[in-house]
């Protein structure tokens, strides 16, 4: 009965052993597919705040452009008005370089 008894330690701790390391390996390969998974999570993190980086920086372009085509146009309407302005007032500075001339021509 003693001899049993030894046996049925043996078998007992043995079956313990088998339950160690079973669960020694599935923990490794828990910790191998949570790190892959963790990587994975990573990379497409860093996908999507690339593509966020690209996404705020075509729009601060398309505003400068905005902005620019914008002053452009304004800067185009002041030269406009500023020849409009000119050649109303050539006609006039025309006649007076002509009498300053006239008149003191003969000087």
């Amino acid at each position: 009965m003693a001899l049993e008894l030894l046996k049925t330690i043996e078998q007992a701790e043995a079956q313990a052993e088998e339950i160690l390391q079973d669960a020694s390996r599935k923990a490794r390969e828990l910790v191998v597919e949570a790190e892959k998974r963790g990587a994975e999570e990573e990379a497409r993190a860093i996908s999507r705040r690339r593509q966020e980086a690209q996404n705020i920086l075509r729009e601060a372009r398309e505003t400068s452009q905005r902005r620019i085509d914008g002053l452009a146009q304004k800067q185009a309407r002041q030269r406009e008005e500023v020849c409009r302005a000119a050649r109303q007032k050539l006609d006039g500075a025309a006649t007076l370089i002509f009498e300053r001339i006239v008149g003191d021509g003969n000087r």
